[in-house]
């Protein structure tokens, strides 16, 4: 990864009570006279008591003074790659800085990963909207709004896929089935559309086989974007905005950011969006424009392939 110094992955020791030492792998680190303290080792990781977050194989604790670790089984190496490649070219977003990635196996078919970030501080906006007035929320909405700016302006070869033109992490497209093309590169907008349609017809085209013939006519024609691709967070949920004592934000949760058209971060906002307060009437201000067709359609298909997957 570019800007990155420790391109040859180390193996370390780790303390274990089984029989053979475990080990786990830096896939990657920043040069060690930047480091604000000693990285800690997965063990001092997973010993930590300052947990700020934990769920569905996923933990966020606070480790030592200056980090913040994410860390589990469900966690995507490349959602720390996607924060240190968003402060490398778009270093107007306010993002967590990444000082390292680790992994261990841990059976084998299990893979611990390990995001290690500054500790930003402040409380989530989700926490503290309603106790902001009128005033406060135009601020925060506006610092949101030129940091989707910045990302959305970033260069692009043309590409819809991850940062780096691998797989798109998007929840719309996943399978459990290793071989498939779903989640892209695509190099047009049109076979990125293609490939959600296609998604839906193999997911639901047999229980529901009428509507899913009807989305594949109509869908083409509703999900129009300007044919090219913007970077795209993904998750732009108030939960992910941090917001410091001094006023200023933070951004986390990149791990589905990408390449999308150009609707796809106000639909995927609206899709969380959960209506309870005024939140949605600002997601159209942050992206300077509304997607009410795409966001619907979006937020529809994404309703059906969950419950089929769950239905499984």
């Amino acid at each position: 990864m570019p800007g990155i110094n420790s391109v040859s992955p180390a193996v370390h020791a780790v303390q274990s009570s089984s029989p053979a030492p475990a080990t786990y792998e830096v896939l990657w680190t920043v040069q060690k006279d930047t480091l604000p303290e000693a990285l800690p080792t997965p063990d001092e990781i997973e010993a930590a008591t300052n947990i700020i977050k934990q769920g569905r194989g996923r933990c966020v604790s606070r480790v030592g003074r200056r980090y913040v670790v994410k860390f589990g089984s469900q966690v995507d190496r490349i959602e720390g790659e996607n924060m240190h490649w968003v402060r490398e070219n778009a270093r107007e977003v306010p993002v967590p800085k990444v000082f390292a990635i680790y992994q261990r196996e841990v059976t084998p078919h299990t893979k611990i990963t390990y995001i290690i970030m500054e500790d930003v501080g402040g409380q989530p906006l989700d926490a503290l909207w309603g106790s902001l007035d009128l005033e406060q929320r135009k601020d925060v909405v506006i610092q949101i709004r030129q940091a989707v700016t910045h990302l959305r302006a970033t260069n692009n070869m043309g590409d819809f896929g991850a940062y780096d033109a691998s797989e798109l992490r998007d929840d719309i497209f996943w399978t459990d089935d290793p071989d498939t093309q779903y989640r892209g590169r695509f190099t047009n907008e049109t076979a990125f559309t293609q490939a959600v349609i296609d998604k839906y017809m193999t997911s639901c085209g047999n229980s529901d086989p009428h509507r899913a013939q009807y989305y594949r006519r109509v869908l083409p024609i509703v999900l129009q974007g300007t044919g090219r691709p913007f970077f795209t967070h993904n998750d732009l949920r108030r939960e992910n905005i941090m917001v410091r004592d001094d006023g200023d934000i933070a951004i986390k949760g990149w791990a589905t950011a990408g390449w999308f058209p150009t609707y796809w971060e106000y639909a995927s906002a609206m899709h969380v969006c959960d209506f309870t307060d005024d939140w949605h009437e600002y997601l159209g201000k942050i992206l300077n424009q509304e997607y009410p067709n795409q966001s619907k359609w979006i937020s529809k298909l994404r309703t059906d392939l969950q419950s089929q997957r769950f239905a499984k």
